[in-house]
């Protein structure tokens, strides 16, 4: 199986360079555009571009460069994006009239889907006179009412002024010499990521507009927040991962320019939910199998009522908290910060109810749960905030209720760190004080467990874990 798997990343790859080297402007044929498909997707039907998949290109009269064909954003990737942001602008301010602009078409597949999705009007814009050319000719092959403009970028943003805050741009610049060892740094794409927004901000005077951009799932130095921290991070689509780490795609929606109060609350918890946001299904496949959180759960379902009431916080995936919960038949309610977290939850335990919140705002905090789980929630908050809210965990459990936590154990206070690749802010404290306020929050310790694990993840080592499994006295 190892053997089999090494040999389609190697056959992958010498496609990929292939594509990208020699054949990097050659129209491809119908049988070179089906082993794209395979190789990329896991099937022929996998590239699939204006709704028509590979084997079928070549009769309709479609062409595609080889290097369009590396770098497009196929049909199921650009219609989830297109959903996603349909999902964003119902929940904003009504707009007469707005407009999509694609910065750096190549193939405007990305433009044809949120047009059509949106009902917008598309103005598009491509460099490269040869992926010019291919895209104009498909463009009029399938009837596409895009404004395709030859040339660079900001004269398409010079001559269109703002229409509304639903404004979206799509951000895909060529990454070229971005690819550095540790991933991808969009701070030196060509142009840098950051330059192309303030051209955006600029041509707008300002005004806030969505703005979309496609990434790998390794992204370098932190990059991507680096290059938006002045922006609101609204959603990341994380499609299933067909390649081997770092050529997978990631797509990221966020609101830049001058935003109100509405988005000043949105960007309260922004730096976790942007974090967790763009790792998706990639924590659950790290953390997978942490053998003292299966055994707290263990403990924990020896222990509850029929059918109890069970707040899970940071829920993550649903996996495997909320999934073991909701299959022994409890009531298990999940919350996170992170909107791509929910939908994975939602997804994948339908069981369970999921909720985007904020512990340190949940209303429904204090509503006597009959156990509270929150494996490795509360490391992003500062040490007042994590105090505070230890002690309303503990209010909003019912007597008798149980309390089933984990954490990394250090002496962190506000400390920055690498971890899965981004750069991250965590607090924390060592074992021996936790158990001391937990302690003090009126909690008896039944157990508690100190633990090393390795996630399985590129370059991260041994972590330590602190597992604590207690409960609140019965009333008296």
């Amino acid at each position: 199986m190892t053997s089999a798997t090494e040999s389609s990343r190697a056959a992958y790859f010498a496609f990929r360079e292939e594509l990208l080297g020699a054949s990097r402007t050659r129209v491809l044929d119908g049988k070179e555009l089906c082993e794209a498909g395979r190789l990329i997707y896991g099937s022929p039907e996998g590239l699939s571009l204006y709704g028509v998949p590979a084997p079928e290109m070549e009769g309709l009269g479609l062409r595609f460069l080889g290097r369009t064909t590396i770098e497009c954003s196929v049909d199921a990737y650009s219609a989830a994006v297109a959903r996603a942001v349909a999902e964003l602008q119902a929940a904003m301010p009504p707009a007469q009239s707005a407009m999509v602009v694609d910065l750096f078409c190549g193939s405007g597949n990305f433009g044809h889907h949120l047009g059509t999705h949106l009902g917008r009007p598309v103005f598009a814009s491509e460099l490269d006179p040869a992926v010019f050319a291919a895209t104009r000719h498909n463009l009029d092959r399938i009837d596409s009412a895009i404004k395709l403009h030859e040339g660079d970028y900001r004269d398409l943003l010079g001559k269109l002024p703002p229409r509304s805050p639903q404004d979206t741009y799509v951000v895909e610049p060529p990454w070229g010499p971005a690819f550095t060892a540790a991933g991808l740094d969009l701070t030196c794409t060509s142009p840098p990521v950051p330059e192309i927004l303030k051209d955006i901000l600029r041509s707008r005077d300002g005004q806030p507009c969505l703005v979309i951009i496609k990434t790998n799932d390794q992204i370098a130095h932190d990059s991507l927040n680096t290059a938006f921290k002045d922006a609101v991070h609204l959603r990341t689509v994380t499609p299933e991962p067909t390649l081997p780490y770092g050529a997978n795609m990631d797509f990221h929606i966020y609101r830049i320019g001058a935003t109100g109060p509405a988005a000043e609350s949105v960007a309260s918890a922004k730096a976790v939910a942007s974090l967790f946001d763009t790792i998706g299904l990639r924590y659950e496949q790290a953390y997978k199998n942490l053998p003292e959180q299966l055994a707290s759960l263990e403990w924990l379902l020896e222990r509850l009522p029929a059918r109890a009431r069970v707040l899970d916080i940071g829920s993550g995936t649903g996996r495997p908290t909320a999934e073991a919960l909701a299959d022994a038949g409890h009531r298990v309610t999940g919350i996170d910060v992170s909107a791509t977290m929910v939908d994975l939850a939602r997804a994948q335990v339908p069981a369970a109810h999921f909720e985007l919140a904020d512990i340190r705002s949940y209303a429904d905090l204090a509503t006597g749960w009959d156990a509270v789980c929150a494996f490795f929630p509360l490391l992003s908050m500062p040490r007042p905030e994590l105090d505070a809210t230890l002690r309303a965990i503990v209010e909003g459990l019912a007597p008798g209720g149980y309390f089933v936590f984990a954490t990394v154990p250090c002496d962190w206070d506000d400390d920055t760190m690498i971890w899965m690749g981004h750069q991250v802010t965590a607090t924390s404290y060592p074992a021996a004080t936790y158990l001391e306020k937990l302690r003090a929050c009126g909690l008896e310790i039944a157990r508690h467990e100190l633990t090393n694990f390795r996630p399985l993840f590129p370059g991260m080592g041994d972590e330590s874990h602190l597992f604590v499994c207690a409960r609140k006295p019965a009333a008296r």
